[in-house]
């Protein structure tokens, strides 16, 4: 849930926030293999602001995995399925168990 000070002075949320909600659920997905993994580049484009008062979903898509290499599509989303945000992420993948709790 959004709250007060996540937003900008036009009162919509902070592309900050909502780069950060990809970041994690990004970090998810490329964890989700139980091998650690680092974020290499990561793309966002904005084609559309999000609601200062509602919530924001997101979704990580798994696109390739390479030998070392991960690609990743994830999407964030507004309460009504508007998408707020894409991003395009490539993850490395070091080869050490990581230990999810």
């Amino acid at each position: 849930m959004l709250r007060q000070h996540m937003v900008n002075v036009q009162g919509l949320p902070h592309g900050e926030v909502i780069f950060s909600i990809a970041d994690i659920t990004f970090d998810a997905a490329c964890s989700s293999h139980g091998e650690l993994a680092l974020a290499l580049h990561m793309s966002i484009a904005y084609p559309a602001a999000a609601p200062a008062d509602g919530r924001l979903d997101a979704e990580a898509r798994e696109v390739k995995q390479g030998r070392r290499a991960g690609f990743f599509d994830v999407t964030v989303t507004d309460e009504a399925g508007t998408l707020g945000a894409q991003v395009h992420a490539i993850a490395h993948r070091t080869g050490r168990l990581v230990w999810l709790t």
